[in-house]
């Protein structure tokens, strides 16, 4: 276990030095947050929303380990986060290039869901239980002289196990408010768009469906 702390104040280097406990800035992320930040970067960049409104539930997928077993370590991993849907992504480049897109954009999600947790992930389990955590912290002060200074603490600590999960915390709720209002304010639109999302689902996962049925025909 081990744990270094970076402290940059008016763009200086003050210096680095070791810590015997893990990172003192402990963050949680609700599923809202998971599911709402990285839905909307999506839709800012752009992509077709067609496609990024019915996968963003990839977004909140590595928070099911808590059902399987230890929480951010059976799908908080890099071999789930990053080589299942790597091995997707070059699967349908030779076999249906068309999923190529929506192999992308799930393992953006899934990224994203490990950037967010990085207060402590258990990045490579099972060959490796301790977390890894790097956490950047920002601050501006105004007395008695104006400063601002940036800290960094990273390393690795033990994963502390709990039976209570925040399903909804300030943020999330501040973020259902948000597109709530957003919702008020496209309420002419919303309808027809609903229903273009779920006929979009649908017809993703037919294809996802015939893709299969295809494959275990052939073998």
């Amino acid at each position: 276990m081990g744990c270094r702390r970076i402290i940059l104040a008016d763009a200086r280097l003050l210096g680095a030095k070791r810590l015997n406990s893990g990172s003192t800035f402990e963050t949680d992320v609700d599923p809202v947050v998971h599911l709402i930040l990285p839905l909307l970067l999506l839709l800012a960049a752009k992509q077709d929303s067609r496609l990024v409104v019915p996968l963003s539930i990839f977004a909140i997928f590595p928070d099911f380990d808590s059902l399987l077993g230890p929480h951010r370590m059976v799908l908080h991993n890099l071999f789930v986060i990053v080589g299942i849907p790597l091995a997707f992504i070059l699967i349908a480049r030779v076999k249906k290039p068309s999923f190529v897109l929506p192999g992308m954009i799930i393992m953006f999600y899934l990224v994203s869901h490990i950037i967010l947790d990085m207060s402590g992930v258990a990045l490579f389990y099972p060959f490796y239980e301790n977390a890894f955590f790097f956490v950047p912290h920002l601050d501006f002060t105004t007395a008695p002289a104006l400063s601002l200074n940036f800290f960094v603490e990273w390393g690795t600590k033990p994963l502390v196990q709990s039976t209570e999960y925040t399903m909804i915390a300030d943020l999330g709720f501040a973020c259902i408010l948000m597109v709530a209002f957003l919702a008020i304010l496209k309420r002419k639109m919303l309808p027809g768009w609903i229903g273009w999302e779920i006929e979009k689902a649908k017809q993703l996962l037919r294809g996802f469906f015939r893709l299969f049925r295809r494959k275990a025909s052939n073998q």
